[in-house]
Protein backbone atom coordinates (compact mmCIF):
# COMPACT_ATOMS: atom_id res chain seq x y z
CA UNK A 1 0.00 0.00 0.00
CA UNK A 2 1.44 3.32 -1.04
CA UNK A 3 1.93 6.09 1.53
CA UNK A 4 1.20 8.89 -0.95
CA UNK A 5 -1.75 11.22 -0.31
CA UNK A 6 -4.96 10.45 -2.18
CA UNK A 7 -5.59 12.43 -5.33
CA UNK A 8 -8.09 15.31 -4.97
CA UNK A 9 -11.54 14.69 -6.42
CA UNK A 10 -11.87 15.62 -10.05
CA UNK A 11 -13.61 18.89 -10.87
CA UNK A 12 -17.02 18.45 -12.51
CA UNK A 13 -16.83 18.56 -16.27
CA UNK A 14 -17.92 21.91 -17.71
CA UNK A 15 -21.17 22.07 -19.57
CA UNK A 16 -21.03 21.80 -23.35
CA UNK A 17 -19.96 25.10 -24.86
CA UNK A 18 -18.50 26.41 -21.60
CA UNK A 19 -15.12 26.36 -19.86
CA UNK A 20 -14.59 25.26 -16.33
CA UNK A 21 -14.29 27.79 -13.54
CA UNK A 22 -11.47 30.23 -14.26
CA UNK A 23 -9.93 33.18 -12.48
CA UNK A 24 -9.80 36.04 -14.98
CA UNK A 25 -8.19 39.44 -14.61
CA UNK A 26 -10.78 42.21 -14.29
CA UNK A 27 -8.97 44.22 -16.96
CA UNK A 28 -9.66 41.45 -19.50
CA UNK A 29 -13.44 41.79 -19.09
CA UNK A 30 -15.74 44.62 -20.19
CA UNK A 31 -19.47 45.24 -19.79
CA UNK A 32 -21.46 44.34 -22.88
CA UNK A 33 -22.40 47.60 -24.68
CA UNK A 34 -25.64 45.90 -25.77
CA UNK A 35 -26.58 44.92 -22.19
CA UNK A 36 -30.24 45.85 -21.69
CA UNK A 37 -29.75 47.20 -18.18
CA UNK A 38 -28.37 50.73 -18.25
CA UNK A 39 -29.26 51.85 -14.71
CA UNK A 40 -27.35 50.38 -11.76
CA UNK A 41 -28.16 51.61 -8.27
CA UNK A 42 -25.02 52.96 -6.64
CA UNK A 43 -26.21 51.78 -3.23
CA UNK A 44 -26.49 48.18 -4.52
CA UNK A 45 -23.01 48.27 -6.08
CA UNK A 46 -21.46 49.68 -2.90
CA UNK A 47 -23.24 47.14 -0.66
CA UNK A 48 -22.02 44.24 -2.80
CA UNK A 49 -18.50 45.69 -2.88
CA UNK A 50 -18.53 45.82 0.93
CA UNK A 51 -19.56 42.16 1.13
CA UNK A 52 -16.77 41.22 -1.30
CA UNK A 53 -14.20 43.09 0.81
CA UNK A 54 -15.44 41.34 3.95
CA UNK A 55 -15.64 37.76 2.64
CA UNK A 56 -13.82 37.66 -0.71
CA UNK A 57 -16.63 35.41 -1.94
CA UNK A 58 -18.11 36.16 -5.35
CA UNK A 59 -20.49 34.20 -7.51
CA UNK A 60 -18.83 33.45 -10.87
CA UNK A 61 -19.54 35.69 -13.84
CA UNK A 62 -20.59 34.22 -17.16
CA UNK A 63 -18.55 35.79 -19.96
CA UNK A 64 -18.21 35.29 -23.69
CA UNK A 65 -15.29 35.99 -26.04
CA UNK A 66 -15.50 39.54 -27.38
CA UNK A 67 -16.00 39.20 -31.14
CA UNK A 68 -18.39 42.14 -31.67
CA UNK A 69 -17.09 45.13 -29.70
CA UNK A 70 -13.33 45.59 -30.25
CA UNK A 71 -13.69 49.23 -29.18
CA UNK A 72 -13.90 48.05 -25.56
CA UNK A 73 -10.32 46.75 -25.73
CA UNK A 74 -11.38 43.71 -23.67
CA UNK A 75 -10.94 40.02 -24.40
CA UNK A 76 -14.28 39.06 -22.88
CA UNK A 77 -17.73 40.59 -22.53
CA UNK A 78 -19.98 39.99 -19.56
CA UNK A 79 -22.97 37.87 -20.45
CA UNK A 80 -24.36 37.60 -16.92
CA UNK A 81 -23.01 39.46 -13.87
CA UNK A 82 -22.16 43.06 -14.77
CA UNK A 83 -23.20 44.25 -11.32
CA UNK A 84 -20.75 41.75 -9.76
CA UNK A 85 -17.98 42.93 -12.09
CA UNK A 86 -18.57 46.56 -11.11
CA UNK A 87 -18.63 45.69 -7.41
CA UNK A 88 -15.48 43.55 -7.64
CA UNK A 89 -13.59 46.39 -9.34
CA UNK A 90 -14.79 48.82 -6.67
CA UNK A 91 -13.69 46.39 -3.94
CA UNK A 92 -10.19 46.37 -5.43
CA UNK A 93 -10.28 42.84 -6.79
CA UNK A 94 -7.78 42.22 -9.60
CA UNK A 95 -9.35 38.92 -10.63
CA UNK A 96 -12.84 37.45 -10.59
CA UNK A 97 -14.15 33.89 -10.91
CA UNK A 98 -15.70 33.36 -14.31
CA UNK A 99 -17.04 30.72 -16.67
CA UNK A 100 -16.37 31.38 -20.34
CA UNK A 101 -19.18 30.49 -22.69
CA UNK A 102 -17.26 29.32 -25.73
CA UNK A 103 -20.04 28.42 -28.15
CA UNK A 104 -20.92 31.12 -30.70
CA UNK A 105 -23.71 33.36 -29.44
CA UNK A 106 -25.17 35.86 -31.93
CA UNK A 107 -25.67 39.37 -30.52
CA UNK A 108 -29.46 39.12 -30.85
CA UNK A 109 -29.61 35.93 -28.78
CA UNK A 110 -27.22 37.48 -26.27
CA UNK A 111 -29.60 40.42 -25.75
CA UNK A 112 -32.65 38.18 -25.40
CA UNK A 113 -30.87 35.97 -22.88
CA UNK A 114 -29.84 39.04 -20.90
CA UNK A 115 -33.44 40.26 -20.82
CA UNK A 116 -34.50 36.93 -19.33
CA UNK A 117 -31.64 36.86 -16.83
CA UNK A 118 -32.33 40.41 -15.66
CA UNK A 119 -36.00 39.63 -15.17
CA UNK A 120 -35.11 36.71 -12.89
CA UNK A 121 -33.03 38.96 -10.63
CA UNK A 122 -34.54 42.45 -10.87
CA UNK A 123 -36.91 43.37 -13.71
CA UNK A 124 -35.73 45.84 -16.31
CA UNK A 125 -37.37 49.24 -16.50
CA UNK A 126 -39.92 49.74 -19.25
CA UNK A 127 -37.51 52.00 -21.16
CA UNK A 128 -34.59 49.56 -20.84
CA UNK A 129 -36.75 46.74 -22.18
CA UNK A 130 -38.03 48.86 -25.07
CA UNK A 131 -34.54 49.96 -26.08
CA UNK A 132 -33.23 46.39 -25.80
CA UNK A 133 -35.92 45.07 -28.14
CA UNK A 134 -35.22 47.89 -30.59
CA UNK A 135 -31.50 47.04 -30.57
CA UNK A 136 -32.25 43.34 -31.04
CA UNK A 137 -34.53 44.04 -34.00
CA UNK A 138 -31.89 46.31 -35.56
CA UNK A 139 -29.17 43.69 -35.17
CA UNK A 140 -31.37 40.94 -36.56
CA UNK A 141 -32.00 42.75 -39.84
CA UNK A 142 -35.57 41.43 -39.75
CA UNK A 143 -38.87 43.23 -40.03
CA UNK A 144 -40.54 43.54 -36.61
CA UNK A 145 -43.34 41.12 -37.49
CA UNK A 146 -40.85 38.43 -38.56
CA UNK A 147 -38.66 39.08 -35.51
CA UNK A 148 -41.73 38.65 -33.26
CA UNK A 149 -42.68 35.39 -34.99
CA UNK A 150 -39.20 33.88 -34.68
CA UNK A 151 -38.92 34.84 -31.01
CA UNK A 152 -42.46 33.87 -29.99
CA UNK A 153 -43.62 37.40 -29.24
CA UNK A 154 -46.94 39.05 -29.99
CA UNK A 155 -46.31 41.44 -32.91
CA UNK A 156 -48.57 44.08 -31.34
CA UNK A 157 -46.60 43.96 -28.08
CA UNK A 158 -43.28 44.30 -29.89
CA UNK A 159 -44.68 47.21 -31.91
CA UNK A 160 -45.61 49.03 -28.68
CA UNK A 161 -42.12 48.54 -27.26
CA UNK A 162 -40.50 49.81 -30.45
CA UNK A 163 -42.73 52.90 -30.38
CA UNK A 164 -41.65 53.60 -26.78
CA UNK A 165 -37.99 53.27 -27.74
CA UNK A 166 -38.53 56.08 -30.26
CA UNK A 167 -40.43 58.30 -27.80
CA UNK A 168 -39.39 61.91 -27.37
CA UNK A 169 -40.36 64.88 -25.24
CA UNK A 170 -41.83 64.45 -21.79
CA UNK A 171 -42.65 60.79 -22.35
CA UNK A 172 -38.98 60.06 -22.99
CA UNK A 173 -38.09 61.95 -19.80
CA UNK A 174 -40.61 60.00 -17.74
CA UNK A 175 -39.40 56.70 -19.17
CA UNK A 176 -35.71 57.53 -18.70
CA UNK A 177 -36.42 58.38 -15.05
CA UNK A 178 -38.28 55.06 -14.64
CA UNK A 179 -41.48 56.81 -13.60
CA UNK A 180 -43.74 54.78 -15.91
CA UNK A 181 -43.76 51.00 -15.42
CA UNK A 182 -46.43 49.74 -17.79
CA UNK A 183 -46.98 49.90 -21.54
CA UNK A 184 -50.60 51.05 -21.40
CA UNK A 185 -49.76 53.80 -18.91
CA UNK A 186 -47.06 55.09 -21.28
CA UNK A 187 -49.46 55.07 -24.23
CA UNK A 188 -52.13 56.93 -22.24
CA UNK A 189 -49.57 59.49 -21.00
CA UNK A 190 -48.45 60.13 -24.58
CA UNK A 191 -52.04 61.06 -25.56
CA UNK A 192 -52.30 63.77 -22.90
CA UNK A 193 -51.95 67.42 -23.94
CA UNK A 194 -48.45 68.67 -23.16
CA UNK A 195 -49.56 70.90 -20.27
CA UNK A 196 -51.12 67.90 -18.55
CA UNK A 197 -48.06 65.76 -19.23
CA UNK A 198 -45.98 68.45 -17.52
CA UNK A 199 -48.32 68.48 -14.53
CA UNK A 200 -48.42 64.69 -14.12
CA UNK A 201 -44.63 64.38 -14.44
CA UNK A 202 -44.03 67.25 -12.01
CA UNK A 203 -46.32 65.62 -9.44
CA UNK A 204 -44.51 62.29 -9.82
CA UNK A 205 -41.12 63.97 -9.34
CA UNK A 206 -42.37 65.79 -6.26
CA UNK A 207 -43.98 62.75 -4.63
CA UNK A 208 -41.39 60.20 -5.73
CA UNK A 209 -44.22 57.88 -6.74
CA UNK A 210 -44.60 56.29 -10.18
CA UNK A 211 -47.03 57.57 -12.78
CA UNK A 212 -49.98 55.17 -12.67
CA UNK A 213 -52.80 54.64 -15.14
CA UNK A 214 -55.29 56.10 -12.64
CA UNK A 215 -53.28 59.35 -12.40
CA UNK A 216 -53.11 59.59 -16.18
CA UNK A 217 -56.83 58.89 -16.54
CA UNK A 218 -57.67 61.66 -14.03
CA UNK A 219 -55.48 64.06 -16.01
CA UNK A 220 -57.18 62.98 -19.24
CA UNK A 221 -60.60 63.63 -17.71
CA UNK A 222 -59.50 67.11 -16.63
CA UNK A 223 -58.14 67.80 -20.12
CA UNK A 224 -61.44 66.70 -21.67
CA UNK A 225 -63.39 68.95 -19.29
CA UNK A 226 -61.16 71.89 -20.14
CA UNK A 227 -61.68 71.22 -23.85
CA UNK A 228 -65.45 71.33 -23.34
CA UNK A 229 -65.15 74.65 -21.52
CA UNK A 230 -62.94 76.02 -24.29
CA UNK A 231 -65.61 75.00 -26.78
CA UNK A 232 -68.24 76.84 -24.72
CA UNK A 233 -66.06 79.94 -24.70
CA UNK A 234 -65.73 79.81 -28.48
CA UNK A 235 -69.50 79.45 -28.85
CA UNK A 236 -69.97 82.39 -26.50
CA UNK A 237 -67.72 84.53 -28.69
CA UNK A 238 -69.69 83.45 -31.74
CA UNK A 239 -73.00 84.38 -30.06
CA UNK A 240 -71.55 87.72 -29.00
CA UNK A 241 -70.44 88.42 -32.56
CA UNK A 242 -73.90 87.50 -33.86
CA UNK A 243 -75.63 89.74 -31.31
CA UNK A 244 -73.64 92.76 -32.46
CA UNK A 245 -73.84 91.94 -36.16
CA UNK A 246 -77.64 91.87 -36.47
CA UNK A 247 -78.33 95.54 -35.55
CA UNK A 248 -75.26 96.62 -37.52
CA UNK A 249 -76.76 95.04 -40.63
CA UNK A 250 -79.94 97.15 -40.13
CA UNK A 251 -77.92 100.33 -39.71
CA UNK A 252 -79.32 101.07 -36.25
CA UNK A 253 -76.31 100.02 -34.17
CA UNK A 254 -75.55 102.73 -31.58
CA UNK A 255 -71.98 103.80 -31.07
CA UNK A 256 -70.06 101.31 -28.91
CA UNK A 257 -73.19 99.36 -27.88
CA UNK A 258 -73.35 97.23 -24.72
CA UNK A 259 -73.66 93.50 -25.38
CA UNK A 260 -75.30 91.05 -22.99
CA UNK A 261 -74.28 87.41 -23.15
CA UNK A 262 -74.99 84.53 -20.80
CA UNK A 263 -72.18 81.99 -20.31
CA UNK A 264 -71.53 79.39 -17.61
CA UNK A 265 -69.27 80.49 -14.78
CA UNK A 266 -66.80 77.74 -15.76
CA UNK A 267 -66.49 79.34 -19.20
CA UNK A 268 -65.92 82.75 -17.65
CA UNK A 269 -63.12 81.31 -15.51
CA UNK A 270 -61.59 79.63 -18.58
CA UNK A 271 -61.66 82.91 -20.50
CA UNK A 272 -59.90 84.76 -17.67
CA UNK A 273 -57.20 82.08 -17.57
CA UNK A 274 -56.72 82.45 -21.32
CA UNK A 275 -56.10 86.13 -20.74
CA UNK A 276 -53.31 85.25 -18.34
CA UNK A 277 -54.88 85.66 -14.89
CA UNK A 278 -56.19 83.41 -12.15
CA UNK A 279 -59.95 84.05 -11.72
CA UNK A 280 -61.56 85.06 -8.44
CA UNK A 281 -63.82 82.55 -6.74
CA UNK A 282 -67.23 84.20 -7.06
CA UNK A 283 -69.08 84.87 -10.35
CA UNK A 284 -69.54 88.60 -9.61
CA UNK A 285 -65.89 89.15 -8.74
CA UNK A 286 -64.77 87.09 -11.75
CA UNK A 287 -66.98 89.24 -14.01
CA UNK A 288 -65.48 92.44 -12.58
CA UNK A 289 -62.02 90.96 -12.99
CA UNK A 290 -62.69 90.19 -16.65
CA UNK A 291 -63.94 93.74 -17.25
CA UNK A 292 -60.82 95.15 -15.61
CA UNK A 293 -58.57 92.95 -17.79
CA UNK A 294 -60.41 94.02 -20.93
CA UNK A 295 -60.20 97.67 -19.93
CA UNK A 296 -56.42 97.33 -19.65
CA UNK A 297 -55.93 95.27 -22.79
CA UNK A 298 -58.36 96.99 -25.20
CA UNK A 299 -57.72 100.73 -25.73
CA UNK A 300 -60.72 103.03 -25.42
CA UNK A 301 -62.07 104.40 -28.72
CA UNK A 302 -60.96 107.92 -29.55
CA UNK A 303 -63.84 110.33 -30.03
CA UNK A 304 -64.47 111.39 -33.63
Amino acid sequence: MSGSAPAPPASPAPAAGASGLLELAVRRIAPDPDQPRTRFEESDIEALAARIRASSLLQPLIVTPNTTHPETGAEFLVLFGERRLRAAARAGRETVPAIVRTDPLPPVQRILLQIEENDERSPLSLYERARAYRRAVELSGLQPAEFARRNRMQPSTLSKYLALARAGGLLAEALAENRIHHLETARAFERLPQRYQQQVLANARKSGEPITISRVERAAAAADAEAEIEAEVEKAFERMAGTAAAPAARGDLPEDPPVRIDVPFSSLRALIRRLGAEPDASPDRARDQLLAILAREIPARDPD
